[in-house]
């Protein structure tokens, strides 16, 4: 039987270098803010009355609260200019619910015995989707709306879609788009991204007139988008090919749980091998190959 995956949407690292001089000022404790990826990403830091009491707190925009969770570890680093002592090392990720700001450690700033040593605060977070959005419809976390030719329209946050999808988080605050919240995208005219949106899965095409590589980035940005689409063209295009060439798309045909397409897949190839990938299958080797898509996407806008 094949086993349900929990996909992250989006896995973020950073790390912020902590020097305790770098935060006091005679008596003044200075605040200092990072700005990691996506629109309202950011850690700050903070002291409380004790001096030696820092905390470190998450900062991402309000809408994300009630969609989404995130499973974090991290680690705590001394460096003294000599040696690195690794202070906290958190394997087993802590789930937690998102909210405007969440204190993500509180670290004892005692260590830093010396004004020069640096504390490395080490951060991995996974984050996951907790129901459907629906960018057809428009909703409080709508801040951009997308009009395409047919009279479709797509209501985008950037607050999201920087987790979602880097790529069209930059698409929206490129200097094109900052003239008008509403951006009219006419015919062939769009950009390259939702030209292959919308022509992939909002009209009649030939998919084996696109080339294999874009056909696999389309699906797999179609799907993380929400976007209502029509997988009997996928199993069709599939159906055409010959039977060596279809566990090609293995991996798209398993990111859209099409079940009885993965058995073909399987059948068709013959490789038992394959049927025990299938069943290993995890969620770093997913993220891994959405990853790779994306890097191709951004090569040919």
């Amino acid at each position: 039987m094949l086993s349900e995956r929990r996909l992250p949407k989006n896995v973020f690292v950073f790390s912020l270098p902590i020097n305790k001089a770098r935060f006091l000022e005679g008596n003044t404790i200075k605040s200092e803010s990072q700005t990691l990826q996506g629109i309202d990403w950011r850690l700050e830091c903070f002291y409380h009355k004790d001096q030696n009491a820092m905390e470190v707190a998450l900062v991402m925009a309000k809408p994300l609260a009630d969609l989404y969770t995130m499973e974090m570890s991290h680690s705590l680093i001394l460096d003294n200019g000599q040696d690195k002592t690794v202070l906290v090392e958190e394997k087993q990720p802590e789930i937690k619910s998102f909210s405007n700001k969440v204190t993500v450690s509180a670290v004892d700033m005692s260590l830093c015995a010396f004004e020069n040593d640096i504390l490395t605060l080490g951060y991995s977070i996974r984050v996951y989707r907790m129901k459907k959005i629906d960018f057809q419809n428009s909703s409080k976390i709508a801040d951009a709306t997308v009009s395409l030719d047919d009279g479709v329209v797509l209501y985008l946050s950037k607050a999201v879609l920087s987790i979602h999808s880097p790529v069209l988080e930059r698409l929206l605050v490129s200097p094109c788009f900052e003239e008008k919240p509403a951006i009219a995208l006419p015919g062939i005219q769009m950009a390259p991204l939702l030209v292959v949106l919308y022509h992939v899965y909002g009209m009649e095409i030939r998919l084996d007139n696109l080339p294999t590589e874009l056909l696999r980035v389309a699906m797999e940005v179609a799907h993380r988008l929400e976007i209502a689409v029509s997988l009997r063209r996928f199993e069709v295009f599939l159906e055409a090919l010959p039977a060596a060439e279809r566990i090609l798309y293995f991996d798209v045909a398993d990111r859209f749980e099409m079940v009885a397409v993965v058995h073909r897949i399987i059948e068709d190839s013959g490789k038992e091998e394959i049927r025990r990938l299938f069943e290993q299958f995890d969620d770093s080797i997913s993220y891994n190959s959405m990853h790779m898509m994306l890097h191709h996407l951004i090569e040919i806008l």
